[in-house]
């Protein structure tokens, strides 16, 4: 072994091992003891200048040491901190788990070590995600880019390679928004009002309301004020790790947390059910049987409705906050106003989802402003 010489500052040791030859550089970081050799046939100034990178990227404090820790590993820590310190929901875990099953599907290097992937491998895999849907697609890049970005936050890597990927697109169709004609929403209205069972006065307030099924099942006699004619969502029915029904502690969006006022249609409903005999249950739930109603169950009872009435093509619930929302719009409301019915967190969440309903309305619009300027012969 050759003479040791201190590179200085306390900043290691370079010496040239008298076997081979060539020149190592040993060094500390973190408590731990590093070093480099120079390799074969590379000049003692390149290794130098190596030496000195490490050196500058220590002093800096942008020093990145060796880790064989996978994307994997890295993603799932992540999910599992998230869930375990209550910043995600259980239903939350569970949707960001489900993105990392998409992922093990489509990206072959998720088990490799992350120091290790290429933008190369990265772009490569990107074809697989085209067979899901574009919002399942926004979800799973969201976790993908997010697993780097925690890498470079812990200083696994220098940089986020993701930042020069750009997201996949789905050959998936885009589904419209379905939502109930007028004529289907009074053939099921009139359904409703002349049956009995115990999900109707649910769905009726469903469609005159606009609130998500999670919202309506988790309604309490409380959160509804007669005298101010107001309906106040509070919290929604969620799913526990384990995908059981629960009774979640808020609702989905920040903007979940609000009070509708009540048209006449959905008045003359709260009424019915402030009227009734409570279900006794712990929870002061307006609809409760022997426990949570699953939202599944109200779909199968729309199922069966739709087999013998042929309400419309399909029939499920999330139609109703879709039929709410096209009736509201038809009627000339704002964007804005609808926004905060809906109790969606950003108002482009609004406007995206109803953009084909608010283009027909501006057209529908449009033609009456020709009809007008053409009967005042303008």
């Amino acid at each position: 072994m050759g003479k040791t010489r201190t590179v200085g500052n306390g900043e290691g040791s370079l010496y040239k091992d008298s076997k081979t030859g060539r020149y190592i550089y040993a060094y500390h970081y973190n408590g731990k003891r590093n070093k480099i050799k120079q390799k074969q046939n590379e000049k003692v100034s390149d290794f130098k200048a190596r030496v000195t990178e490490i050196k500058n990227s220590v002093n800096k404090n942008t020093y990145v040491d060796k880790d064989e820790i996978t994307l994997e590993e890295v993603i799932t820590k992540h999910i599992e901190y998230k869930h375990n310190t209550g910043v995600t929901s259980d239903r939350s875990y569970l949707r960001n788990k489900d993105s990392l099953t998409h992922l093990k599907k489509c990206c072959q290097f998720l088990n490799k070590p992350i120091q290790k992937i290429t933008t190369i491998e990265i772009r490569d895999d990107l074809p697989n995600f085209s067979e899901y849907s574009q919002s399942t697609i926004d979800k799973d890049f969201r976790l993908l880019k997010k697993g780097f970005q925690i890498a470079v936050m812990d200083r696994i890597l220098q940089y986020n390679i993701m930042d020069l990927i750009s997201k996949p697109k789905s050959k998936k169709e885009v589904i419209p928004v379905e939502a109930l004609t007028v004529d289907e929403e009074k053939a099921l209205i009139k359904y409703l009002n002349s049956t009995e069972h115990e999900y109707n006065d649910a769905i009726l307030l469903m469609l005159y309301t606009g609130i998500r099924v999670g919202e309506c099942l988790a309604l309490t006699y409380d959160n509804i004020n007669l005298k101010e004619k107001t309906l106040t969502i509070q919290r929604t029915l969620t799913r526990d790790e384990n995908d059981r029904v629960i009774l979640g502690k808020q609702p989905k969006t920040q903007k979940g947390k609000r009070t509708i006022i009540l048209s006449s249609q959905a008045l003359t409903i709260a009424t019915r059910i402030k009227n009734k005999a409570k279900i006794p249950n712990i929870y002061n739930l307006i609809f409760y049987d022997n426990g949570l109603i699953n939202p599944g169950a109200i779909n199968s009872y729309l199922h069966r409705i739709n087999e013998v009435q042929h309400i419309a093509p399909k029939l499920h619930n999330h139609m109703f906050r879709h039929t709410f929302a096209t009736r509201c719009i038809e009627a000339g409301m704002s964007a804005k106003v609808l926004q905060s019915i809906l109790g969606h967190s950003k108002i482009a969440t609004t406007l995206d989802t109803y953009a084909s309903v608010f283009d027909k309305f501006k057209l529908d619009e449009n033609e009456k402003l020709e009809q007008y300027m053409q009967n005042i012969g303008l």
